[in-house]
């Protein structure tokens, strides 16, 4: 899927190019509008120009033949030099401001088929295509399976918040896809468990009430979470992630109100070890892409149904039409329209009389507006004959083909990276997060992780990071600084927090430096309700005058730390009080020395002065 996805860009980048610069050689007219797409024989057509200056001398000119192959409208996009022209003189010219119209009175056209169309007026040349359409040709409806995907890029937090400011505004076309059209109950819709969560938990009900209503009678598919690449999960052993991926089907059948939706998995090519997975896991629908079997270098179109490495059937991705699909969807204009048909029309007259199924999947997420009424419109046509998943997989296999074995998607180096990131921090938060919210969580950031869209993936890497952070740091002791003993046994106060939505049960470790002075006492294992915090007392003895450290670590009941080590001084006013005892007699004996000696001077001193007296 990832390199479906990244083909897609690359080839919506070159068509667009293609499409400028035949459309519109001296960029100054372009093709506004056509009207209709394809015509019956004898039928008019009308061609609106908007050009910035005014044109004088209009011609219209056809190819002499209709395209061959579905790999013909490449060549003639790239160079419409190549193709063989005839001018038609049958034509009408109405100049109106900037706009011009073209109409091509009535069209007799050999055989049924896409031809290519040259509007040129001097140096300018707008190239296009038109459809002829015979009932005569007796062309058998082509099955067409359209998946229709509800999701996007991840772009939402581990906390449910949106990391992409006003995205429901922006992203209309998720919101335009549910309304109703001809053939809405036979599309295929493949929903992404984690939009519509997103979409429950930001209160958008309105736009959960249109999905719920517009799936009510159609084929409703559960894709893999947040569009995460399960074939790259399982080749890098992340089983957990992978079953994670396909199982996450509860928000769509809470939202949609529907039990027991199949489940789908969506990739390119699946390794023996994912096909083997796919069996056990009971999964409906495996949808994988045409890559072995590129359509526009066949000799003519595959079936879109065959039969895969576990003898069950399988949908196959048809990713030239869906590539043409995507690039209308995002971009409604004339040309992408005629583009998708066009590629449809090559693929019906192909094998007019074979039984064949076409499986689109368009890969976009954020859709134009008003992309989805002309781009249905499409499959109204007589040669197409729309059909829901759970039909195809009832018709019979008609193409031969085994699905190749091969892998062809692996987890960048960053996403392992991340995954290998969010995988420790689980571990670490393991004994308190089982079955809870931020378990969820923490799986649910590993899918988007691991998406196949590069879009947003940094953004909610650092988000996830940070979730996890505040996590690690949810259950921590808050005490800090120091304590002095009144003498040399005293307590350790601390009070631990828990910022968690659970209860944990944790207990405190600590070691003295000097350890030889430290003797800390044990306590027992506490349990700390949920955003609540406790006071707890360590018995402790401190031998000596000096201060000395104590370092404290949370464990929880394995023996496992939590959260960073506190490190607390603490000292003893016991030997401060006994050195104040000692000095204090040392200074009473003193003042008493001073006091015998003073007395012994005086005695001394009368001694001599009767010595020294006269004698009567």
């Amino acid at each position: 899927m990832k390199f479906v996805a990244r083909l897609l860009i690359l080839v919506v980048a070159t068509m667009s190019l293609s499409i400028q610069s035949s459309v519109a050689v001296n960029n100054e007219a372009v093709l506004v509008s056509q009207s209709p797409l394809w015509v019956l024989k004898n039928q008019a057509v009308e061609f609106v120009v908007k050009s910035e200056t005014a044109l004088q001398d209009v011609t219209l000119h056809i190819g002499q033949s209709p395209l061959i192959g579905r790999s013909s409208l490449d060549s003639y996009l790239k160079d419409s030099l190549s193709v063989s022209f005839r001018k038609l003189d049958n034509i009408s010219v109405s100049l109106d401001s900037d706009l011009t119209t073209v109409t091509l009175n009535s069209l007799s056209l050999p055989t049924s088929g896409v031809y290519v169309v040259d509007i040129r007026d001097g140096d300018t040349s707008i190239v296009t295509s038109l459809i002829s359409y015979s009932k005569s040709a007796n062309i058998k409806p082509l099955n067409t399976v359209i998946l229709w995907p509800i999701s996007s890029p991840p772009t939402v937090s581990p906390q449910d918040e949106s990391l992409v400011d006003d995205y429901w505004q922006q992203n209309s076309g998720l919101i335009e896809s549910v309304k109703s059209h001809p053939i809405d109950n036979r599309l295929s819709w493949l929903l992404d468990s984690d939009v519509i969560s997103w979409a429950a938990s930001s209160g958008n009900t309105d736009w959960i009430n249109a999905l719920k209503a517009g799936t009510s009678n159609s084929d409703v598919y559960v894709a893999p979470y947040a569009n995460s690449d399960v074939n790259a999960l399982i080749k890098a052993r992340k089983m957990k992630l992978a079953f994670a991926a396909i199982s996450s089907i509860l928000p769509v059948t809470s939202a949609l109100e529907r039990s027991n939706i199949p489940r789908a998995i969506v990739g390119t090519s699946f390794s023996p070890k994912t096909w083997d997975w796919i069996e056990k896991q009971g999964l409906y629908l495996s949808i994988t892409s045409n890559q072995q079997y590129p359509s526009s270098t066949s000799v003519f179109t595959p079936s879109g149904i065959v039969t895969n490495p576990n003898q069950n059937k399988s949908l196959v991705v048809d990713r030239r039409a869906s590539k043409f699909m995507s690039q209308a969807l995002l971009v409604p204009e004339v040309q992408n329209l005629q583009l998708l048909q066009a590629d449809l029309f090559i693929t019906a007259l192909e094998q007019p009389q074979a039984n064949r199924t076409l499986v689109l999947h368009p890969t976009v997420w954020n859709m134009g507006d008003g992309a989805k009424e002309p781009v249905l419109d499409i499959f109204t046509t007589s040669w197409l004959k729309p059909i829901a998943a759970s039909d195809a997989m009832r018709k019979p296999v008609t193409d031969q083909r085994n699905l190749v074995i091969r892998e062809t998607s692996t987890l960048s180096k960053k996403q392992r990276d991340l995954i290998t990131r969010l995988e420790t921090y689980r571990k670490r938060l393991a004994p308190f997060i089982a079955e809870t919210i931020h378990d969820t969580q923490t799986i649910h950031a590993g899918l988007r992780v691991s998406s196949i869209f590069d879009t947003n993936r940094n953004i909610v890497a650092k988000s996830t990071e940070n979730y996890f952070n505040d996590l690690l740091d949810a259950v921590s002791i808050v005490s800090s600084g120091s304590v002095i003993f009144a003498g040399e046994s005293g307590v350790i106060p601390i009070t631990i927090r828990n910022d968690l939505s659970v209860p944990v049960y944790v207990n405190v470790l600590g070691q003295g430096f000097p350890e030889v002075r430290v003797d800390l006492g044990t306590v027992d294992f506490v349990e700390i309700g949920a955003g609540q915090r406790k006071s707890i007392e360590i018995p402790t003895t401190l031998y000596g005058s000096e201060s000395a450290f104590v370092e404290l670590q949370l464990v929880d009941a394995l023996g496992k730390k939590i959260g960073e080590t506190k490190r607390i001084e603490i000292a003893s006013s016991a030997y401060s009080t006994i050195a104040g005892v000692f000095v204090s007699i040392a200074f009473a004996l003193l003042f008493l020395l001073l006091i015998y000696n003073t007395q012994k001077r005086i005695r001394a001193s009368r001694a001599a002065t009767l010595e020294n007296s006269p004698r009567e």
